[in-house]
């Protein structure tokens, strides 16, 4: 059996862990920016106000109605997620991390020996108990059935959280009362093209001929009639796969004209890259910096990219800051309001999978300052101890960024002044870091 763990509006639960007096009251938590909403209380929900909908359309119903808004605050959030997971492998061996909110847990590999709905009701017990999160379960065959379980453990009263979902009989109910788009897998051209074949609920899906799936859904439809009869086709991927590319960017809390404060937030976004690379052990041969306008203003609008070829593929924070900021320089221009920039990293390899250039080994980061000539006279033994220090470098500043906190060293180029903070997001109703910073645990106080 397969459960699938997932944390109920989560981002509002974890601002209501560290602070008991918003049980109960509408709670909404907004995007990147403070644009939109992108996690809602189950009151504010019965407000009426939908997901996504950006902020400024319901300022009145939100100070009408006393809303409680927060900005997003992934540094409690990431960790209370990776609590979670730490509680759940204290009884679930097998865990797969499927997104910060959602986890899928293998019972057949369970540490102690008690029934699925058993085991699923003290896990949900147990996170409550050590993370203050609300969560419900799912259980069943595959993990697509197990979405469907997981749907009926959140909407029912009456299953104490968790639900499994292995009788037939119960199965084909279920699914004929979920429409074939709310379907894990199913997006909305699946969904409009299997409508027009008089497939409008989870349970014309199943029931239709397995000839008839492969020809119009092709093999990843073929998996999911598979997985709604009871037959596993997705495992539990318990390493991550390799990304083809990471993406780092970010909406300006000011529209930005100024190319330094520009440059400051591209320097941050590269080093926020290169950080990622080696957190992953791979290595970039492309770069990319995009810049935009917002097409939400009036006036000219304005977007462009550039990517450059490195020389060599690196996960160095200095190689792909300085060619961020020659890209960046090739794509600006003056007169514009500029709301978004980001930095793109793709051709991604296994560090020691990449190909090397002249001056670099098997050890490099493939760093070399190219306003600095390599002189005739260097032996190739300097220019090999030289570049592993550049590799050595790298990993003691990710360690003391670990260890003390990110952004204890940075590059010069990415740090911020005080003319230049305009471009950093807004979070104006940002919650303390209850979990992950010191000056801002929680105190306790008694009389």
């Amino acid at each position: 059996m397969i459960g699938l763990l997932d944390s109920n509006n989560f981002y509002v639960s974890c601002e209501r862990v560290f602070n008991p007096k918003l049980e109960r009251q509408p709670v909404v938590v907004l995007s990147n920016g403070d644009g939109c909403v992108v996690a809602r209380s189950n009151e504010a929900k019965a407000l009426g106000i939908p997901m996504g909908v950006p902020v400024f359309q319901i300022k009145h119903l939100l100070r009408h109605e006393k809303v409680k808004v927060f900005s997003s605050n992934y540094a409690l959030y990431g960790d209370l997620s990776a609590r979670i997971t730490n509680v759940v492998r204290q009884d679930i061996a097998d865990v797969e991390v499927y997104s910060i909110d959602e986890q899928f847990l293998d019972f057949s590999t369970t540490r102690h020996p008690q029934s699925a709905d058993q085991l699923g009701v003290n896990i949900r017990k147990k996170v409550k108990q050590c993370t203050g999160v609300p969560t419900s379960l799912g259980i069943a065959k595959t993990k697509t059935l197990a979405k469907v379980a997981n749907h009926i453990a959140k909407k029912s009263l009456v299953h104490e959280g968790v639900y499994v979902l292995d009788r037939e009989q119960i199965i084909e109910e279920f699914l004929s009362l979920t429409p074939v788009a709310d379907l894990w897998g199913i997006g909305r051209r699946y969904a409009k093209k299997l409508s027009s074949f008089g497939i409008h609920t989870a349970l014309d899906l199943y029931d239709c001929k397995e000839a008839f799936v492969k020809k119009h859904m092709t093999i990843v439809g073929l998996r999911l009639w598979y997985e709604l009869h009871g037959v596993s086709c997705l495992p539990l991927e318990m390493v991550s796969k390799p990304k083809k590319n990471i993406c780092t960017s970010r909406t300006f809390g000011k529209a930005q004209m100024n190319l330094s404060a520009i440059k400051e937030a591209v320097a941050n976004h590269a080093s926020s890259c290169a950080e990622k690379l080696r957190g992953e052990g791979s290595v970039a041969n492309y770069i990319q910096v995009f810049l935009a306008t917002s097409r939400h203003r009036p006036g000219e609008q304005y977007s462009n990219s550039f990517t450059w070829t490195l020389p060599v593929a690196s996960s160095d924070s200095r190689e792909l800051v300085h060619y961020a900021s020659q890209a960046l320089d090739r794509i600006f221009r003056k007169g514009y309001q500029y709301s978004k920039c980001g930095v793109i990293v793709s051709g991604l390899v296994p560090r020691d999978a990449r190909q090397l250039g002249l001056f670099s080994d098997g050890n490099s980061s493939g760093y070399h300052d190219i306003s600095q000539p390599i002189r005739s006279g260097q032996s190739g033994q300097v220019q090999r101890d030289s570049l592993q220090e550049d590799v050595r470098l790298m990993e003691v500043v990710d360690m003391i960024n670990h260890r003390y906190g990110r952004g204890k060293i940075q590059l010069g180029a990415s740090m911020t002044t005080v003319e230049t903070r305009g471009w950093q997001m807004q979070q104006n109703r940002l919650s303390p870091r209850y979990t992950t910073c010191f000056s801002e645990i929680p105190i306790a106080k008694c009389s």
